[in-house]
């Protein structure tokens, strides 16, 4: 009769066990179940690369795993010594993805000024961050990426003068930590000298000096003689000078005033010619008493006069009149 109730129990527990796991798990925290088969006493569960994890009474057994993937299977036994075991179910799996936390944000270093418009903005690199959102305001510009990626740094290379701020957040699948406080730097790129062009002579006292336009310039100032004779945004202006030789030199100035060099010394000869006086005009006093004396007018750029009676020469001068 014992040997019935054994077979009995025997073919009970070798129906094959019904195994339950979840097919993935967000948090790493799951629950593995198993029927519960007529006359089973005893569980035995294995799995996680480590053999026999469980084998007791219970139909169920709680995990707390990291990120991966698991394999399990059971089997049912009559009592907790005998050999009546089921086969083991089939193999089940779970695949554990536990979302990264959201990274801390970023420490930012940003050079106070500069002074070529060849600086580097860096952050510090945070545990759990794919990658990284660098973004720029300034000039009037509001805040736009200049930067995306794994990199915990950016060159820049051609910003122009200006005052420009930077800030920047980390990012991974689960989101974006916040951005950094924004760092200020102040770019004052000095202007190329501009090229000035002066004519060599002038013969009516106004010429015009020109000169080149250069990158990231707003005004320009032309001197002559240690004397400023222009400052503004033009390239060219026109000057008025008496006879005489002139030097001239100029400079470009950027937004925040910082200067170029000064230009060659460029020079100009002024002469103008001296226009034909018009005829005096003459008259004479005294003629009846046989002494006279002849007088004219002086006319416009005259500084000298020429007498002549009768076709010869009487006087050569620069006065208005003449005793005969």
């Amino acid at each position: 009769r014992s040997t019935r109730k054994e077979s009995s129990a025997a073919s009970d527990v070798y129906k094959r066990q019904v195994l339950t796991v979840p097919s993935t798990s967000s948090t790493g925290n799951y629950t593995v179940q198993w029927s519960r088969p007529a006359n089973a006493t005893r569980y035995v569960l294995q799995g996680e690369s480590s053999g026999v994890l469980y084998s007791g009474g219970l139909h169920w057994l709680a995990r707390s795993k990291s990120s991966g993937t698991y394999f399990y299977k059971v089997k049912a036994c009559a009592d907790e010594t005998s050999n009546y075991c089921s086969a083991y179910t089939a193999v089940k799996s779970i695949t554990v993805g536990i979302p990264p936390p959201i990274p801390a944000t970023p420490v930012l270093t940003v050079p106070t000024d500069d002074s070529n418009s060849y600086f580097r903005v860096s952050w510090a690199s945070v545990a759990n961050a794919t990658s990284y959102e660098l973004v720029q305001s300034g000039e009037g510009v509001g805040w736009h990426f200049v930067h995306q990626g794994a990199a915990t740094s950016k060159l820049f290379t051609t910003v122009g003068t200006g005052d420009y701020q930077y800030k920047v957040r980390a990012k991974n699948s689960s989101g974006s930590s916040a951005y950094s406080s924004p760092q200020s730097i102040n770019v004052n790129i000095k202007p190329a000298t501009p090229s000035l062009t002066v004519p060599s002579t002038d013969t009516d006292g106004t010429f015009t000096v020109s000169w080149s336009s250069v990158s990231g310039a707003t005004r320009y100032q032309l001197f002559s003689g240690g004397v400023g004779v222009y400052y503004g945004a033009s390239t060219s202006t026109t000057v008025t000078r008496a006879d005489g030789t002139y030097s001239f030199q100029v400079r470009a100035l950027n937004s925040k005033n910082n200067p170029s060099n000064w230009s060659a010394t460029k020079t100009i000869t002024v002469d103008i010619p001296i226009p034909t006086p018009a005829p005096p005009v003459v008259s004479v006093a005294g003629a009846s008493t046989g002494s006279h004396t002849v007088s004219w007018t002086s006319p416009a750029h005259a500084v000298r006069f020429i007498v002549r009676e009768s076709g010869t020469q009487i006087y050569d001068g620069s006065s208005l009149s003449k005793f005969m």
